[in-house]
């Protein structure tokens, strides 16, 4: 993720940089530095935000009925987090 990715994620989350920071337990100059490309945005970082973009959209954490069903629901909700989940090779059933 790129600063730029992290600056227009946090405008579509509708977050402060000092919010964002709170969420992430970040200082918000470290925000501000990563969107300005002065800091990276570290793996971990990038998970969150993917986190806390998905939870805003409701993603797939709704009632579902069903094992079938939750695994389908997890394994959607991991691949919007970490797309590259899904080619990952030996990825294992949720």
């Amino acid at each position: 993720m790129t600063g730029q990715e992290l600056r227009q994620a946090r405008r579509r989350l509708e977050l402060t940089q000092r919010e964002l920071g709170a969420k992430l337990e970040l200082h918000k100059n470290t925000v501000a530095r990563m969107e300005r490309d002065e800091l990276p945005v570290v793996k971990t970082t990038e998970l969150a935000v993917r986190f806390l973009l998905v939870k805003r959209k409701g993603g797939a954490m709704k009632r579902t009925r069903g094992a079938a069903a939750c695994i389908a629901a997890r394994r959607r909700l991991l691949v919007q987090v970490l797309p590259e989940w899904e080619t990952a090779p030996g990825k294992h059933a949720l």
